[in-house]
């Protein structure tokens, strides 16, 4: 990261350890970047329940140590970059999906996953919570060539996204069954 300049900046879609264990590493080197995260999940990162590292799958269990800063609906001008934050609560209370206006590119965590539904058992998730966010995506104004990029996955057009996936071209009654546990994909 230093051969680009550094990072100024750390934008967390949700508080789970899989996306939040690097972070006081990445703090110490970089000292100067701001770290932000949605408000709802804040209490996530020095929660090992919330932040699912009680489970010892990743790692043992951890809290965050370095400041943390929280984000809410709306634009923000982060380094140059005007970037809208959306929630997208249900994989986890404060999940956030971060729109870089100027570049057209999405960033979704896992709020969506890549091919469907994103996991739903996980500590705070919430299935309705999920599926109001999987609308919000939907219908979200984006140009055709803006890119989304997953919390796990490869990245892809997101009109090409919103065309495909069974989550938004089949009605959602069709999914409601999913809360019994069967497969999400």
């Amino acid at each position: 990261m230093k051969s680009i300049g550094g990072v100024d900046f750390v934008l967390l879609s949700h508080c789970h350890v899989d996306h939040i264990i690097g972070l006081d590493a990445l703090k110490r080197d970089y000292p100067d970047a701001k770290i932000y995260i949605g408000t709802s999940d804040l209490e996530g990162l020095y929660n090992t329940y919330i932040n699912y590292s009680f489970e010892r799958v990743i790692s043992e269990p951890f809290v965050i140590e370095c400041e943390v800063l929280p984000v809410y609906e709306g634009t923000y001008n982060l380094a140059g970059n005007s970037i809208k934050v959306i929630p997208a609560a249900g994989h986890s209370p404060g999940s956030s999906l971060y729109y870089f206006e100027d570049s057209g590119l999405l960033f979704a965590g896992d709020s969506v996953a890549f091919g469907g539904i994103p996991r739903y058992d996980l500590p705070n998730s919430s299935v309705p919570g999920i599926f109001e966010s999987l609308m919000r995506i939907k219908n979200l104004s984006l140009p055709p060539s803006a890119e989304i990029f997953f919390g796990h996955g490869e990245h892809m057009k997101y009109s090409d996204m919103i065309s495909t996936y069974k989550i938004f071209t089949e009605p959602l009654d069709f999914y409601v069954k999913l809360q019994d546990g069967t497969s999400c994909r």
